[in-house]
């Protein structure tokens, strides 16, 4: 009978929960012992409940492809424990006074899925653009990541989503356009390369794309003194049968 049905799969198949949310977060997520930060997951979740997850981020590209060995491990053990996270919290409240909770609501969770690469991988911005502590500026991308993973673990979303609006990249058209020139961009190229002490790779960029000048009639005088009058076609012609009729006389003579 389909009531016997629906009690067996209540009782045998279907699990449910009684932790609330920010017990699920605590040890799915904050794991005690893992990181000095605190645990600020009740201003994590009461962020999330209001943040516009819909809005695209003000970067088209994250710092994914330069993750790395332990790093990259560390990316992925975090995001396998937000779906583990996002498993236990999908679980239906065993306690019907909670079903309707927002404490037992899982929607959080499936945000924490769509925002991760934005709040862990955005790109470092410029440092002119930070306002806050200046350690955060001079931090590498590694750096970066390690801090980020322990701030989402805390619960520390927005100021991670803070930090990622800073990063703001230009359009096509203002690639396109460039207030930088070519050459001012090429120079900028030779000279980190040789703040690097890389002077053969600044010397190629130097000289690789070097315009060709156009001689113009402002040019042509300054040209025209580099080299010597020219010889008429007669006066060659006699210097060269002179010199033919001395080399035959001589080797008759050697004759």
């Amino acid at each position: 009978r389909e009531s016997d049905l629906t009690k067996h799969i209540k009782n045998k198949h279907l699990t449910f929960r009684t932790s609330p949310n920010k017990n699920v977060a605590t040890s799915k997520l904050y794991k005690e012992g893992y990181t000095n930060e605190e645990n600020c997951w009740d201003e994590g979740l009461a962020w999330l409940s209001t943040v516009d997850a819909t809005e695209p981020p003000p970067f088209r590209q994250t710092l994914f492809l330069k993750v790395q060995w332990k790093l990259r491990a560390e990316v992925i053990d975090l995001f396998a424990d937000i779906l583990e996270a996002t498993a236990e919290a999908s679980k239906q409240a065993k306690r019907d006074e909670d079903i309707e909770s927002s404490s037992f609501d899982s929607t959080p969770f499936w945000l924490l899925l769509i925002l991760f690469e934005q709040l862990v991988l955005a790109p470092i911005p410029r440092e002119k653009s930070i306002t806050s502590s200046k350690s955060k500026s001079k931090q590498s991308t590694t750096a970066t990541i390690y801090r980020r993973i322990r701030m989402f673990r805390a619960g520390r979303l927005k100021e991670l989503f803070d930090e990622s609006r800073l990063v703001i990249s230009k359009s096509p058209a203002q690639f396109s356009s460039g207030k930088e020139s070519a050459a001012v961009s090429m120079e900028k190229a030779a000279q980190l390369a040789a703040d690097n002490d890389n002077y053969r790779t600044a010397n190629a960029r130097l000289t690789k794309a070097t315009p060709v000048a156009r001689i113009t009639s402002t040019l042509l005088p300054h040209l025209q003194k580099l080299y010597p009058p020219v010889l008429s076609r007669h006066r060659r012609r006699i210097i060269s049968s002179r010199r033919r009729a001395s080399n035959r006389l001589h080797n008759q003579h050697r004759i």
